[in-house]
């Protein structure tokens, strides 16, 4: 609209300017001040329509860079969300990494800690495996003494003095049994201290003999080291050991007392 105006307007401006020379120049005063006004007022409409051009434009251009800078914004957000989003993943990706590796090494950790425990348990288990044989020796060579006390007071001329020697061997043979269980039960329970309770608790009714003979079982020693060291007789032993596994319900079955025993 404001491009027809223009169009129109310029002719008439030019001939009203012209018409305005040429009646100056005639000196009709009259005419001249006519078309000098009607020039004036062409040029003001002129002019205002390009200030309404200049200033449609400058507000197209304002619009237009407006858009332009509210779409270079939103890529810019975009942008950046996108890099936002690319360091957290990256971020918790290598936290869930560095939580994998410490997860690795702790468990490396406690398999390390489990192995040593079970080299330190089988190392204790050999040491306290070789304390009993010597015990058994022990027991061998202090029982083969009072042995030979009482043959000897079966030589002895006096009677107080075959009482005395017959004494002394049963007081030794009495001692040793006592001694030679404690010193066991001390390296015992130094090596499987929670084996007691494990035991009780599975078995509270269990007497403090058959709990000794479970604590000898549970090393896998056999019936001639057991008679060794308790100083009892072989089939004693045997028989005291089909009445635990009857007591401890598994009679009847496949299980090996000893197997069981040392899952305790």
């Amino acid at each position: 609209m404001l491009y027809d105006n223009n169009g129109l307007q310029r002719p008439e401006k030019d001939a009203a300017k012209r018409l305005h020379e040429l009646y100056y120049m005639l000196d009709d005063l009259k005419n001249a001040y006519k078309y000098g006004v009607i020039e004036f007022n062409v040029k003001d409409s002129l002019d205002l329509e390009e200030s309404l051009t200049k200033m449609a434009n400058l507000e197209l251009q304002y619009t237009f860079e407006k858009q332009d800078q509210e779409h270079k914004l939103s890529r810019q957000r975009k942008d950046f969300l996108l890099v936002l989003l690319g360091v957290s993943v990256l971020f918790i990706l290598g936290i869930v990494v560095l939580l994998l590796k410490r997860q690795k090494i702790r468990a490396k950790n406690v398999q390390l800690e489990k192995q040593q425990l079970e080299k330190e348990i089988e190392y204790k288990n050999k040491e306290l495996q070789i304390n009993v044989m010597n015990l058994i020796k022990k027991n061998e060579m202090l029982s083969e003494i009072s042995k030979r006390l009482i043959s000897i007071q079966h030589v002895a001329v006096k009677n107080e003095t075959k009482s005395a020697i017959l004494k002394v061997a049963k007081d030794l043979q009495n001692t040793t049994d006592q001694e030679i269980w404690s010193e066991f039960e001390m390296r015992f329970k130094e090596v499987h201290g929670t084996f007691y309770d494990h035991l009780v608790e599975k078995h509270p009714d269990l007497s403090p003999n058959e709990q000794k003979l479970c604590a000898f079982l549970k090393l896998n020693l056999s019936t001639k080291d057991i008679s060794e060291i308790t100083g009892q007789r072989t089939n004693t032993i045997e028989m005291a050991r089909h009445r635990l596994r009857k007591k401890m319900g598994n009679s009847n079955t496949q299980t090996n007392l000893v197997a069981y025993l040392s899952q305790i």
